[in-house]
């Protein structure tokens, strides 16, 4: 964890990390975040990936969703009956397991904020196949109940989480990229030919709703947030995640851009919280190989606010600063970096209001 004293902004990360070390990418979130989290290692394999460590978790409680992977991504493995986990589930297990120990080791004594990122219900059943192959979204009931499996699972999750860092705070973080595609119809059949259902607005509510219900902890510090949503998306949903209780937004400010202004402004205004996402979740190339300092990204969170019409004083307890996606594409030296860049620019915009 930094050493020095935290800025009123904070820095956090969005979950996936570099390379397949989990020792090495637990001490980078923890040395260089203010609010570390679990990591996600993809490069390490199938099960280690964000829909392959939701299924992994949600196996542990019943095997209704046990799934395999195929050329196309996840498929259920024994129907609704149930089945037995495979190979990559299992070792999807074993993998959450090795980096909950990893985390444990670091934060020993810590009472800080703790977040732990698990893929949301609307994205999970985008990218999961049903025995037939079709995906799970083009099914009102098994959306529904891949839901409940879903949040009895993270709500069993964040208290384990909380059992081995004990005195900290768990936020949990759903993340949500698929949940635009899902609200526009843009998840298609098997064939590619069609498009499958649009769920209802009440419907996408409902579910999100009790995900995150079953995600919330004890109470944290005021104007923090006890239900956090990412979605790294351009047409970020963010009426259906008000209705749904969200109380934090992590989004990508530069996808966003000037077209997102409104809604966060409004975010802010009900006294909501947004994750910032602004230093690139990649390693700079080509004509950007100089990368941002960290005076360029404190200027790119000030225009944002400018724009709205807010300033530190106005919302920098409620404005955290991450990567603008994961940083599995990214070196483990960049991901130490970004770190740094970020803690920089929060310093710069509490000194300057």
């Amino acid at each position: 964890m930094p050493t020095d004293d935290p800025a009123t902004i904070l820095v956090t990360g969005v979950g996936s990390m570099p390379g397949s070390r989990s020792d090495e990418a637990t001490r980078i979130v923890v040395g260089e975040l203010d609010v570390p989290h679990v990591v996600e290692l993809p490069a390490r394999g199938p099960g280690s990936d964000m829909i392959g460590r939701a299924l992994a978790l949600v196996s542990q409680a019943t095997g209704e969703f046990a799934a395999e992977t195929t050329p196309s991504g996840w498929r259920l493995s024994g129907g609704r009956s149930g089945g037995e986990p495979g190979r990559s589930m299992r070792r999807g297990v074993s993998w959450l397991v090795e980096d909950l120990d990893r985390l444990e080791e670091q934060l020993v004594g810590f009472t800080g904020t703790v977040k732990v990122a698990v893929v949301g219900p609307w994205t999970l059943a985008a990218a999961l196949e049903s025995t037939r192959g079709t995906r799970m979204v083009a099914d009102a009931a098994a959306c529904a109940d891949l839901a409940t499996a879903l949040a009895e699972t993270i709500a069993e999750h964040r208290a384990a989480v909380a059992r081995r860092v004990p005195g900290a705070q768990i936020i949990v973080q759903l993340d949500e990229p698929g949940l635009p595609a899902v609200l526009a119809g843009h998840i298609r059949t098997a064939s590619g030919r069609g498009a499958l259902r649009v769920p209802e607005v009440p419907e996408a509510v409902a579910l999100l709703t009790a995900v995150i219900s079953a995600a919330k902890g004890e109470p944290g510090p005021a104007g923090w947030p006890a239900s956090l949503v990412h979605c790294c998306a351009r047409d970020v949903p963010f009426e259906v995640l008000e209705r749904a209780g969200v109380e934090g937004v992590s989004v990508d400010a530069v996808l966003l851009g000037p077209s997102g202004d409104e809604a966060l402004g409004r975010w802010w205004d009900r006294g909501g919280l947004v994750l910032l996402g602004i230093a690139p979740s990649v390693d700079p190339v080509g004509d950007r190989a100089v990368g941002p300092t960290a005076e360029s990204l404190a200027r790119q969170v000030q225009q944002t606010w400018n724009r709205i019409g807010f300033g530190a004083a106005d919302v920098a307890e409620r404005t955290w600063l991450t990567p603008t996606c994961g940083l599995a594409g990214g070196s483990p030296a960049w991901a130490r970096a970004v770190g740094g860049l970020l803690r920089g620019a929060a310093k710069l915009l509490d000194s300057a209001d």
